[in-house]
């Protein structure tokens, strides 16, 4: 079950019905004249998000249980970010049953204009956007030469028209073949199968699954669309769908493992890829991408993988007008995740991830070095002693 994660908004709403929107815009409740035979305080809170294909926050509906005469309308309204990696086709959202499990609303109302998806309810509980399918990972940063493992995945099997098959499904494993979707033309920016040796790459797929070989060089742009085309038995022949995903080809990057240790507090592992931003006066500026992993000492926490995000993630800084060059730098990022600590309540919180750094800097928290004679390695450890629990840091990274 999701925690809160802020204020609830509240409405008294009688049998002339009314509407009511979520703190954040982003779902509008519709109550029908004649829904409700009393005066209702209704309420709508955001809490964590537990639902299979889940997008952003998840709504606790007050009272929970509350049925109603005539059904309610739920209107998400969604962006075009939140449809990265699977198609307007494929949005819904889904309930929490009382049994805890997530389930399909049913027919779904889209407004492209709008960018809304509205669903009817007759009843009250926990409430997410979600999609019904999509392809992972939606995006990727890799190098020239590397490969990519894809996989369409399965998160609600609408596609099955029956309520058992509405349950949601664990679309973060590796699900094999789940689904009555053919899925076939694995594409490269609309070339089926890419180019083998090509300038964007190639691309060997069968059914949901499928492998995208990375070009000898980084393209101009240096993103591709790598596609899926999706056929759903159940619907005319002339219906197909395609979901992408973004892979971006870095031709200057250092890829490598970086980790930190507070004893008896908290341990990060994290797998980085520095990618170039600019370059000035000889002065490179990269920008990270890739997951971190933190362990805590007392608490767990879920979700306790977390993407770094290339915006505020860090930076990494080599100077080449030395020989050899020289580095400094610090990553850090934060996910939202549920804490379950002893003597607590489950309860929602950021989780601080650092991943680089050391005792350099104006801040004294950045790490510094020297790359390696060969120019491909940067290599070093360092321990923080600023803070109350001093925190030691190691990193390797190589550049191609």
């Amino acid at each position: 079950m999701g925690v809160p994660t802020g204020g609830a908004v509240s409405a008294t709403i009688g049998a002339a019905g009314g509407s009511l929107s979520a703190p954040d815009g982003k779902l509008v409740l519709t109550i029908p004249a004649g829904a409700l035979a009393a005066s209702t305080a209704i309420g709508i809170q955001p809490i964590t998000n537990m639902a299979h294909g889940k997008i952003g926050a998840a709504y606790r509906l007050t009272p929970d249980g509350q049925t109603f005469l005539t059904p309610v309308t739920l209107t998400f309204s969604y962006t075009d970010q939140d449809l990265l990696g699977t198609a307007v086709e494929f949005l819904g959202a889904a309930f929490q049953t009382t049994a805890g499990n997530w389930q399909w609303f049913g027919a779904v109302t889209l407004d492209t204009t709008a960018k809304t998806a509205s669903v009817s309810s007759n009843h009250f509980t926990d409430v997410s956007r979600v999609m019904g399918l999509q392809i992972r990972p939606k995006k990727k940063t890799v190098k020239p030469k590397q490969t990519v493992a894809l996989q369409v995945k399965v998160c609600y099997r609408v596609d099955l028209g029956d309520d058992l098959s509405s349950l949601g499904m664990d679309c973060d494993g590796d699900q094999g073949v789940v689904s009555t979707l053919t899925i076939d033309e694995w594409s490269v920016n609309g070339v089926v199968g890419g180019v083998l040796g090509g300038a964007l790459g190639s691309v060997v797929g069968s059914g949901a699954m499928a492998t995208y070989t990375a070009p000898a060089t980084a393209p101009t742009p240096a993103t591709v669309a790598v596609s899926a085309r999706v056929h759903n038995p159940k619907k005319p022949a002339s219906a197909k769908t395609l979901v992408v995903s973004n892979i971006t080809i870095a031709q200057d990057s250092w890829t490598g493992t970086a980790s930190s240790v507070a004893p008896g507090v908290m341990s990060t592992t994290a797998e980085v890829i520095w990618t170039l931003e600019s370059m000035v006066d000889n002065v490179a500026t990269y920008r990270p991408t890739g997951t971190a992993n933190v362990v805590l000492a007392i608490c767990s926490i879920n979700p306790s993988i977390g993407a770094i995000d290339s915006a505020a993630g860090g930076v990494l800084i080599v100077d080449f007008n030395s020989t050899p060059p020289t580095y400094h730098g610090s990553g850090l990022t934060l996910w939202m995740a549920t804490w379950s600590c002893p003597d607590l309540p489950p309860f929602s919180n950021w989780v601080p991830a650092s991943f680089f750094g050391g005792s350099h800097g104006t801040l004294g928290t950045e790490a510094q070095g020297l790359v390696s004679a060969d120019g491909k390695t940067i290599e070093g450890s360092d321990t923080n002693v600023s803070g109350p629990d001093p925190v030691s840091f190691n990193w390797k990274f190589t550049r191609d």
